[in-house]
């Protein structure tokens, strides 16, 4: 399951590894398994609950959504999803991937991607140097995997994990 490392540097070092002994070397996103993806692939696909075709998917999440060790009252450590010299992009790399791999497996590939990425809260000890806001856009593209009939369908998604005004978590309000 992804992330493969914690870094660019862990990573690396696996695959050459995994190179060095003939291995095939794959990131899983097992969210496809889960029951409720598969619940929602039949309710699109068989029950069509949406109709013969989708023209338009909005995901928005804010707030940390408890994520990840982020519901802790220990405000002198920051997990290391949060810690750019660890993960590489926060929370945004570590939950949106998911967001996407399913809009791909229910609908069809993205296509015409397009997206603003912000540090919309600012640098402290208590607060992570990762990016904390995205905004993206995009179309599906032709596949014969979609759930439903999906090809052009617009694609919007906003994941802000940013602080509010005092300094707390957006999904606490």
């Amino acid at each position: 399951k992804k992330p493969c490392g914690r870094c660019a540097w862990e990573t690396r070092a696996m695959v050459e590894e995994v190179h060095a002994r003939n291995i095939e070397f794959y990131p899983a996103y097992v969210s496809r398994a889960h029951e409720r993806t598969q619940v929602l692939r039949k309710l699109l696909g068989v029950d069509k609950v949406c109709g013969e075709s989708v023209t338009s998917i909005k995901y928005t999440q804010r707030g940390s959504s408890l994520a990840r060790g982020l519901d802790s009252d220990n405000s002198n450590s920051i997990p290391w999803r949060l810690v750019a010299k660890q993960s590489g992009g926060g929370l945004i790399m570590d939950m949106g991937c998911h967001v996407l791999d399913r809009i791909d497996y229910l609908f069809g590939p993205l296509e015409n991607v397009k997206s603003t990425v912000l540090r919309k809260g600012v640098s402290s000890a208590s607060y992570p140097l990762v990016e904390d806001h995205v905004a993206m856009t995009a179309t599906i593209g032709e596949c014969n995997w979609s759930a439903i009939s999906s090809v052009g369908a617009t694609v919007e998604c906003v994941w802000d994990f940013s602080p509010n005004e005092n300094g707390s978590d957006t999904s606490s309000n």
